[in-house]
């Protein structure tokens, strides 16, 4: 077994804060030498990228403070369905005229402004750093490494989430988004990928998985479904459910895999705007932090 381990880091909107709380204890206890690469997908990606930027208490503080407000816009619902319908099937509308639920220009109009990510510092890392994304061109899931392409660009196409968010991101001549649609978690592309490392996968959710997800997931099928057209996203977005389902069971009985999970009484949900709760979650992922450091020995 290798020395070095492994770290996925999931995404969740702004359940994200929770692996923010756990790269936050990794960096304060100076883990880097300890990990051979990163993998991470939508918030989990925001995380990596703090965390290799050696900024994850001002990640926090970005959590805490700009994305309570201007970031959920729970408001704009309806009117992204309409939008998206009409852009899809009657006349397509110009991309400032389209409205979308997660802001995803006012994120990295935040992170511009407060210098969480550091591009000189990520590409200094000896970390590899493997960002998940779905290409709409043709509907695969690729791993780019994010040093080798334009970063900010690979880190953007993975908050890029349908349908909540309308805008592939260009790289290398092909069109990204959020993978999470279809790949929510992928740790059996990590195992094979790393036979003989541990892997630490920090996932944003509860493992107690209820129908209501179901329902969730094919009314965000549908709606994606007339935002792109190349890849089968109504179809992605019905076996998200049970992805998630096989991808925690994976994970739970291998002895190579330590699973960091949301607890159970956690209060938060991924459009959770309350300071109190995401604070909580936030002491929750640090807290938690402590377990991968005995995994590691």
């Amino acid at each position: 077994m290798k020395d070095k381990i492994i770290l996925y880091l999931g995404g969740g909107a702004m359940c994200g804060i929770f692996g923010g709380g756990v790269v936050t204890a990794l960096q304060e206890m100076n883990f880097y030498d300890k990990i051979e690469a990163i993998y991470a997908e939508s918030a989990g990606v925001m995380n990596g990228a703090a965390f290799l930027s050696k900024r994850t208490k001002l990640g926090s503080k970005i959590y805490l403070n700009e994305l309570c407000h201007d970031f959920i816009l729970n408001s704009n619902f309806l009117i992204t369905i309409f939008q998206r319908f009409w852009h899809r099937f009657i006349h397509e509308i110009p991309k400032k005229k389209i409205r979308n639920v997660v802001n995803i220009d006012y994120l990295f109009k935040v992170i511009k402004k407060k210098k969480l990510i550091d591009l000189k510092k990520i590409k200094q890392q000896p970390i590899n750093f493997y960002v998940k994304l779905l290409n709409v061109n043709n509907g695969d899931v690729d791993y780019l490494d994010a040093k080798k392409y334009d970063t900010l660009k690979v880190l953007k196409a993975a908050v890029s989430i349908a349908p909540y968010y309308f805008g592939a991101q260009e790289i290398n001549g092909k069109k990204y988004i959020d993978a999470g649609i279809k790949i929510p978690i992928g740790i059996q592309y990590i195992l094979a990928k790393h036979p003989n490392h541990k892997i630490v996968t920090v996932l944003n959710l509860k493992l107690k998985r209820k129908f209501k997800y179901y329902l969730i997931n094919f009314l965000e099928g549908i709606i994606a479904t007339a935002m792109y057209k190349a890849p089968p996203l109504f179809r992605c977005a019905m076996r998200r459910e049970n992805s998630v389902r096989r991808g925690i069971k994976l994970a739970q009985n291998n002895k190579r895999v330590l699973l960091i999970h949301l607890p159970a009484d956690n209060p938060i949900m991924p459009w959770t705007t309350d300071y109190e709760k995401l604070k909580k979650t936030y002491e929750m992922g640090k807290r938690a932090a402590k377990k991968i450091i005995k995994f590691a020995k």
